[in-house]
């Protein structure tokens, strides 16, 4: 079920969390920090829509993938 917001999010979560080492030991790359904060933006515009359409599930999932 890749489609699914969830999963999108999951996603995009574990790329964040790769692309953050990433910048942390390479802090003049700034072609992956503009792609860290275009995929972190896209996280946060699909955990506002999953609050939006699904309170239950948005709750599920920030407690999965230990989101605040």
């Amino acid at each position: 079920d890749c489609g699914s917001t969830r999963v999108q999010i999951a996603r995009l979560t574990v790329e964040i969390d790769a692309l953050r080492l990433h910048c942390a030991s390479h802090p003049k790359d700034e072609h992956s920090k503009r792609g860290f904060q275009a995929k972190l933006s896209a996280r946060t515009r699909l955990l506002k829509y999953l609050r939006r359409e699904s309170p239950q599930d948005y709750a599920t999932t920030l407690t999965t993938l230990d989101l605040k």
